[in-house]
């Protein structure tokens, strides 16, 4: 049996591994040393190593694969998020799990894409002022303060509001989990199960905002861009809080009314705070 051990007991360097030939037929896993007979190792799962495996081109095959392949899943994931709200946080609930990409992964996914392209839509400040002169008149107090040209003010806010995007929105997640089990504490006492569905209804967050940065290239009235920003992750909440909660209409309208205005209150109040400890 050969493995990455025999490299060490014969002195081979492991730069060299590239041009060292194994007979891949027969094998001990190098992470757990067990007899591999097949592509994957039965005990531990790690892939058979390949002579190739340190080469860059396959270094970058496998970022991208393990970013956007995901096995497949990806579109069927989405496609469920999207299609029927609810049924995905049901799915990881009742233990269909490796049919779907992990909740976990699916945010860090859309979180980057949004982080990323995100500055062209409602998470920039300066598309905000230029659309909105409330806006601009609201920002314009805090320039003020400091002495500060409006556009340089503003573009000093989404540098650091754009650093600060990621933990922003890991908070919201927690917060919003937060609120659904205070409202939904009978339907299920477990923190972790409301921080799921947390999670799915923030990525559907972000394909909204992902998918509304054309509209804010056409330069549309903010107010009605605003609404559909507002309304859509309102209705689709609704309908998922329907689906997972199974109570009456009336009570899920209701706690998504009171988990929104939560929502509204804590985000303007975050944006308070920064403004006002920008420096």
């Amino acid at each position: 049996m050969e493995s990455l051990k025999h490299l060490h007991q014969n002195n081979i360097d492991i730069r060299h591994y590239i041009d060292y030939k194994i007979d891949m037929s027969k094998m001990n896993c190098p992470n757990c040393n067990a007899v591999m007979n097949d592509s994957f190792c039965p005990t531990c799962g790690q892939e058979r190593i390949h002579e190739n495996d340190l080469q860059l081109k396959h270094l970058a095959h496998t970022l991208f694969h393990e970013l956007f392949h995901l096995d497949g899943r990806l579109w069927k994931t989405l496609y469920l998020l999207v299609r029927r709200p609810g049924l995905l946080t049901l799915d990881y609930l009742e233990g269909r799990r490796m049919r779907h990409i992990s909740p976990f992964r699916l945010f860090l996914v859309f979180s980057a894409l949004y982080y990323f392209f995100g500055i062209y839509s409602s998470g920039s400040i300066k598309n905000l002022v230029e659309l909105s002169p409330e806006m601009g008149k609201y920002i314009s107090v805090f320039a003020d303060k400091q002495n500060t040209p409006l556009i340089d003010y503003v573009n000093r806010v989404d540098d650091v509001y754009r650093k600060q995007l990621k933990g922003l929105q890991v908070a919201t997640v927690i917060i919003t989990g937060l609120g659904l089990w205070l409202l939904f504490f009978k339907w299920n006492p477990w923190l972790a199960a409301h921080q799921i569905m947390a999670i799915h209804l923030k990525v559907f967050t972000f394909i909204v905002g992902l998918l509304m940065i054309p509209l804010w290239h056409l330069k549309l009235p903010i107010v009605l861009l605003g609404i559909l920003e507002l309304i859509i992750p309102f209705t689709y909440n609704v309908f998922a809080f329907r689906r997972v909660y199974r109570s009456k209409w009336t009570v899920i309208l209701v706690k998504q009314q009171v988990l929104f205005m939560i929502d509204v209150i804590i985000n303007l109040f975050v944006l308070s705070v920064f403004f006002l400890s920008f420096k």
